[in-house]
């Protein structure tokens, strides 16, 4: 488990200076489906705050490729980025 705070600078209707202060956790490796195979990848979870709310995060990291996968809730508001294609 770590902690870190990180200040957001003005973009994304973030007012200037906004502090966000994340909890993250390793949760395990799991597996995922990417470009036709099984790929191994650590899972971290994290939750956070900020002045605007609470919001959760879900990475899966890969070691040769980076993350694959981050899954973000912050006030009931989901994105999901995803790694698509290696070049």
């Amino acid at each position: 488990r770590w902690k870190q705070t990180i200040t957001a600078f003005e973009g994304w209707d973030i007012p200037k200076r906004t502090k966000i202060v994340s909890l993250y956790q390793i949760v395990g490796d799991t597996t995922i489906m990417f470009q036709g195979i099984n790929i191994e990848c650590l899972k971290i979870a994290a939750n956070s705050e900020s002045k605007f709310g609470k919001g959760h995060s879900v990475f899966l990291f890969h070691e040769a490729y980076g993350f694959v996968l981050i899954e973000n809730e912050i006030n009931g508001f989901s994105t999901r980025l995803k790694l698509i294609e290696l070049r």
